[in-house]
C-alpha cells in the first residue's frame, strides 16, 4: 500500500496526538453488538416518551433546543475545519476510491473527528 502524505496541521490537540487507532478499532470489534442495545433503549425512550406526553402539556424547550442546535452547528464547522485538509490531501494525491475504500493510516486528527461525529447525537 502506498504511503499517504498527510497535511501539515498548524496545531494538533493533545487528545488528537494521543489517539490510538488500534485500540479504538479493537474496542469497536469487541463491542459492535452493544449498538443494538443502545438503539433499542433509544426507541423505547422516544416512542415511550411520545406516549407518556400525549396527555400532558408540552414543555417549552425553545431556548434549550436553540442552544443545542448552535452547539451542533459549531461542532460540525469545527469538525469540517479539522478534517477537510486531510481529506482534500488524500483526494488530491490518491483519488476518491482510495479515500473511501482503502483503510489507510489516517492521522489522529481525522480519526478523532470521525469518532466524535459518530457519537454526536443529532436531532
Amino acid at each position: 500500500m502506498d504511503s499517504v502524505t498527510m497535511p501539515n496541521y498548524s496545531y494538533v490537540f493533545k487528545f488528537e496526538e494521543d489517539f490510538d487507532n488500534y485500540e479504538k478499532r479493537q474496542w469497536m470489534k469487541e463491542n459492535w453488538k452493544s449498538c443494538f442495545y443502545y438503539v433499542g433503549a433509544y426507541m423505547i425512550v422516544i416512542f415511550g416518551g411520545q406516549l407518556y406526553m400525549q396527555t400532558r402539556p408540552r414543555f417549552e424547550l425553545r431556548k434549550p433546543l436553540f442552544i443545542w442546535n448552535v452547539f451542533l452547528a459549531l461542532f460540525s464547522v469545527w469538525g469540517a475545519y479539522r478534517s477537510a485538509p486531510e481529506l482534500l490531501t488524500v483526494l488530491a494525491n490518491h483519488g476518491f476510491h482510495y479515500s473511501v475504500c482503502i483503510p489507510g493510516s489516517k492521522s489522529g486528527v481525522f480519526l478523532t473527528r470521525v469518532i466524535l461525529a459518530c457519537i454526536e447525537i443529532d436531532q
